[in-house]
């Protein structure tokens, strides 16, 4: 089974929520993977992570590199 997603056209037009759902239903649903580590970089890190703290059962290790996971929160600046 290929689970890797390309950075093609068409992977660049599909909806981000398509993605976490995609990996999701591959890495809990189909192959139903636990005790396993996660490893991310750069833009897979707001995948895999979001799916970490969503499951975080099912991960035993997590190795980041180069990514980030945004928290929604906005960074203000007062002019001047």
């Amino acid at each position: 089974m290929d689970i890797i997603r390309t950075c093609s056209v068409t992977a660049r037009r599909t909806p981000y929520q398509s993605h976490p759902d995609w990996l999701r239903e591959v890495v809990c649903d189909r192959l139903e993977l636990s005790g396993v580590t996660v490893v991310c970089h750069d833009w897979g890190g707001l995948l895999g992570l979001r799916l970490l703290g969503e499951q975080p059962d099912r991960f035993r290790r997590v190795v980041a590199t180069s990514t980030s996971l945004p928290t929604g929160r906005v960074r203000r600046t007062v002019p001047g």
